[in-house]
């Protein structure tokens, strides 16, 4: 019985691990393509696009572009981009029915932990920078 009751357990903790695992992989999946930076800071932001794809970022300015990663924690709605010499890390929420993302971060100065300037909430506030983007534009 104990046998029976601790497979049961163990099997339902496989089963909850898969279908966070699979919501996870699907929230994440919605970053996956081109998105255009409408707004900096509440501020309208003109030729800047985001190229989102397997972990990767293009950020094309104009004509600068920069490369780096990203990765998403979809069950804390955490995002970080990770760039040659700068690192981002911020919150991120979809708005307009799925439409738009909102992220809302600041970069680490060195020596100083991700979740010591983690934003815990999205609010334009001193140090922090509000994206809003939109795919496929």
């Amino acid at each position: 019985m104990r046998l029976t009751a601790a497979l049961l357990g163990a099997f339902s903790i496989v089963l909850i691990a898969t279908a966070q695992d699979d919501a996870g992989k699907k929230e994440t999946a919605k970053f996956t393509g081109t998105w255009t930076v409408l707004e900096r800071n509440e501020k309208k932001v003109e030729k800047r696009k985001w190229i989102l794809k397997e972990g990767k970022i293009i950020d094309q300015r104009g004509d600068k572009v920069r490369e780096g990663k990203y990765v998403i924690d979809a069950a804390k709605k955490h995002i970080d981009l990770v760039g040659e010499k700068a690192t981002f890390v911020g919150i991120y929420e979809w708005i307009d029915a799925g439409k738009k993302l909102k992220i809302c971060g600041a970069e680490v100065p060195d020596g100083t932990k991700k979740e010591d300037v983690r934003p815990k909430e999205i609010a334009l506030k001193k140090g922090v920078i509000v994206f809003v983007l939109e795919k496929g534009s």
